[in-house]
């Protein structure tokens, strides 16, 4: 839905880094007005004026939110065949979804806010070297993996001209 391109576009198992689409979210400082989280990506209500964030995964959830799928819609399509822009959403408030058509199984907001809640918080990037107290630095030097990633990168900067002593 975020212009997400597949690692492999035969296996379609894996998709790629989206770390920094997720820092940009994060940047914004929105929340998903279903659920309250600021974790992971989000989309804006299609409706004009409107600055709700929704989680795709919260508006099919909840049953009230109309979602509009592109599946198919490669190329030049018909904009007109549509009933809105694809790959958009729009939140309950601006939703055309009958209130008869909402599925049984629908999660609630207070159902949706609580499974939020229950997930870990994501966590921290790693601050850089030249951030770290000299306490942050030995406990760096003191994990395995961080010294030989360091070795690596040493040893691959020691092509060209080398000061022989």
């Amino acid at each position: 839905w975020h212009g997400m391109n597949y690692v492999d576009i035969e296996l379609k198992d894996r998709v790629e880094d989206l770390t920094l689409l997720k820092d940009y979210f994060k940047s914004l400082s929105v929340k998903c007005y279903l659920c309250q989280s600021g974790i992971g990506a989000l989309h804006k209500c299609r409706q004009e004026n409107c600055d709700k964030y929704l989680h795709l995964t919260c508006a099919r959830s909840v049953g009230t939110c109309s979602v509009q799928h592109g599946e198919g819609l490669e190329g030049i399509f018909d904009i007109t065949s549509l009933e809105h822009q694809p790959w958009t959403l729009a939140c309950p408030e601006h939703s055309d979804v009958d209130p008869e058509s909402i599925p049984e199984n629908s999660i609630s907001t207070d159902q949706l806010v609580s499974i939020a809640k229950s997930y870990p918080p994501e966590p921290l990037p790693p601050k850089p070297f030249y951030k770290m107290t000299g306490k942050e630095r030995k406990v760096y030097w003191s994990d395995d993996d961080n010294l030989a990633q360091f070795f690596e990168k040493v040893m691959t900067n020691t092509t060209g001209a080398k000061c022989a002593i």
